[in-house]
């Protein structure tokens, strides 16, 4: 899970989280090697990679936002 937060409201918060989860897909054995490093083992081995999600906090969206959902680029249960 990705988790994009922005206070305001921010025309580059899907993208930015979408960019995220982007890198982390594309960078899978790094972020392996980073969680085996800091927590462990068991805890690199428990990752789940086959259903990635984004949730983007923002305290509002631009009128561009809901296109995001609708086009399925971002979870409506995680982009209001």
């Amino acid at each position: 899970m990705v988790a994009e937060y922005k206070r305001g409201t921010d025309a580059g918060v899907i993208h930015q989280g979408l960019c995220y989860m982007a890198w982390l897909m594309d960078h899978k054995d790094a972020f392996r090697h980073l969680v085996r490093d800091r927590l462990g083992a068991t805890v690199a081995s428990q990752v789940l990679w086959s259903a990635p999600r984004l949730i983007c906090v923002a305290g509002d969206f631009t009128r561009y936002d809901p296109e995001m959902v609708i086009a399925g680029r971002c979870d409506p249960t995680g982009c209001p």
